[in-house]
């Protein structure tokens, strides 16, 4: 068999291993989440062997990548912390390997893998609908039947999500969703105008156009608030990115601007109801399980956590055991600080902090420079930078990093403009 062949089969596989990770929750499905990272790891153990130039070949990430995985490492034998710690070291590398394997691609294979992506969007949304309308109805009847205690005993979780119908379609939360959907959605956005912009014939912005609409009907049913107002944020940017490269067709502009202006509004108005909706738990000043003074408290715990150790952290996976001795009085337990940032901090000390910020600038800068190009590429460019900048927003107020299912694509998404780098 030939080397393209090979690759071929790689390609095929990439997809597969990128369009099942929505579907597959590692809290609830254990030995499937096991069986996938495995099976993800030999693809790119024996793409290496059979393609070894090519994949750490010109690569400017190598050295931040290497350096976040040594530290992980150098974490968990620091601390002894042999559970947690190498399920963290095994999701990290799982995303690094699809980084490598999908900077490999070239143009076409690029352009064909953010289809899968879309597309698996869009199952996960319809399922989400389907949730919405009739899943949490069921849900309830099934559990009030099977034993009420249940629903007793669970009764913030029942308010809060099953009977406020928080969807969370196929993933454990429904923030996780939002940070999910979050990225999906501004790889529509582009597709919708790239397709009108060079005239594809109607049923192609048609189909975009719809499953933008199915997917970002689906992130407000979420009702997550900081991921909305993150999404509104990253579509602003995505639209001036977007506009300011169109010089040469004003009138296409003008179109573009006015319904940029038009849909912005409309989601605002949307967000502002949405809040409306979640006053009960998000603003009530009075309630101890008030979402955001919740979220002060673990901020508070966590800062405090850094300032004892601030170069080598508590190590790679034993947040939730050191929050119990931070943990202020009236605030809830948790395993994440819902902030991205300053969770590695905690736990891989600022070493592994430097090096994630490392990766991120690079991405920033990489991505910066192919925009300004303004080549038959751009709009790609655009689509997967915003895309990525979503995931890192998001992580600011949410821990995206920690949810394999989450932060698997944003790998993806930087491998893409390493990727594009490479074919260009």
């Amino acid at each position: 068999m030939k080397k393209l062949d090979y690759r071929n089969i790689f390609f095929l596989l990439i997809c597969l291993i990128v369009f099942l990770r929505p579907f597959i929750v590692d809290e609830v499905y254990e030995t499937a989440a096991l069986v996938y990272n495995f099976l993800l790891f030999a693809i790119f153990l024996i793409f290496i062997l059979i393609y070894p130039k090519s994949v750490f070949k010109n690569n400017i990430l190598n050295f931040p990548i290497l350096s976040l995985v040594l530290i992980y490492i150098f974490s968990i034998l620091k601390y002894r912390n042999y559970n947690s710690g190498l399920i963290c070291l095994l999701n990290l590398s799982a995303g690094i390997s699809l980084f490598y394997l999908t900077s490999c691609l070239d143009v076409k294979e690029i352009n064909s893998l953010l289809n899968v992506i879309i597309w698996a969007g869009i199952i996960v949304s319809l399922y989400g609908i389907y949730q919405y309308f009739w899943g949490f109805d069921s849900c309830l009847d099934y559990l009030s039947k099977l034993n009420p205690y249940i629903l007793e005993h669970n009764k913030h979780y029942v308010e809060k999500t099953l009977i406020s119908k928080r969807v969370f379609s196929t993933f454990i939360t429904p923030n996780a969703l939002a940070g999910y959907l979050i990225m999906v959605i501004p790889l529509l956005v582009v597709k919708v105008i790239k397709s009108i912009k060079y005239k594809d014939a109607f049923s192609i912005p048609a189909v975009f156009g719809s499953a933008f609409i199915i997917l970002t009907t689906v992130l407000f049913f979420t009702k997550s608030l900081l991921s909305i107002l993150s999404f509104i944020m990253v579509l602003c940017f995505l639209l001036f990115l977007t506009v300011n490269n169109m010089v040469s067709n004003r009138l296409l502009k003008k179109k573009l601007i006015f319904f940029s202006v038009i849909t912005i509004t409309v989601l605002f108005l949307l967000f502002v109801h949405v809040v409306f909706l979640r006053k009960y738990y998000a603003i009530d000043l009075y309630r101890l399980n008030w979402s955001i003074m919740q979220r002060f408290n673990y901020l508070f715990s966590t800062i405090e956590m850094i300032k004892e150790h601030p170069i080598f952290g508590f190590g790679v996976g034993n947040y939730a055991k050191t929050y119990l001795r931070f943990m202020k009085p009236g605030a809830n337990f948790t395993v994440f600080v819902h902030n991205s940032y300053l969770q590695i901090w905690a736990e891989a000390g600022a070493l592994g902090v430097l090096a994630f910020l490392s990766i991120v600038i690079l991405f920033f800068k990489k991505s910066f420079i192919r925009i300004k190009k303004r080549d038959v590429n751009s709009n790609l460019d655009i689509s997967v930078f915003c895309a990525g900048l979503a995931f890192l927003i998001h992580c600011v107020v949410d821990n995206d990093f920690f949810i394999a299912q989450v932060s698997y694509h944003w790998w993806v998404l930087v491998g893409i403009v390493i990727g594009l780098d490479k074919s260009s």
